[in-house]
């Protein structure tokens, strides 16, 4: 389920992208820019998944690591607000 959740992001942001690079650039050039077209969506799509994903990383790592300290995801959000 885990990594499920990891690749969604990437994977839908990505195919945003590419359709609206595509669009972005002229039709003639898109077969010829299509590895610069196809790059820039990576790109774009890893840096906003990074930036979605970031929350459920910093709960995370106090689960793993601190015994205690939550039960899980939720219960973790809930302890780490309390504590900022």
């Amino acid at each position: 389920m885990l990594l499920s959740v990891r690749l969604f992001p990437p994977a839908l942001f990505y195919e945003f992208f590419k359709d609206f690079y595509s669009e972005a650039i002229i039709v003639e050039n898109t077969k010829k820019y299509n590895a610069l077209l196809y790059l820039a969506a990576c790109a774009s799509a890893e840096f906003l998944a990074k930036i979605s994903l970031s929350p459920f990383k910093e709960v995370k790592v106090p689960v793993q690591s601190q015994p205690g300290f939550a039960k899980g995801i939720a219960d973790g959000q809930k302890s780490l607000q309390r504590k900022e």
